[in-house]
């Protein structure tokens, strides 16, 4: 890296009192022009940095997701009779024969 950089996107993997060490993602320069990265980690002093965001899940949301993703793949499950769970709509429950 060097200068002119705005904006650096990566997982924090260490920090001391003095630098941050990242796993970088992402690189956005000055002028707007992003670059992709592929996990190379980087140390970068505390000094260099204007200001440090860190981004988390919401728990409340994740549960909604889980229990909705849970909901869907029972109901996909059981409607579709999968792993023999659920019962056949309009099974006669015979078998037929040889009926004169």
């Amino acid at each position: 890296m060097g200068p002119g950089i705005a904006r650096v996107e990566g997982a924090l993997i260490g920090s001391t009192d003095s630098e941050y060490t990242l796993r970088i993602a992402g690189v956005t320069d000055i002028r707007g022009r992003e670059s992709r990265w592929s996990g190379e980690q980087v140390s970068l002093r505390r000094t260099w940095v204007g200001n440090a965001y860190e981004r988390r899940f919401s728990k409340p949301r994740t549960y909604v997701l889980v229990g909705a993703l849970t909901a869907g793949l029972t109901t996909f499950v059981v409607t579709r009779h999968l792993f023999g769970i659920g019962s056949l709509a309009g099974s006669s429950g015979g078998g037929g024969g040889n009926q004169q």
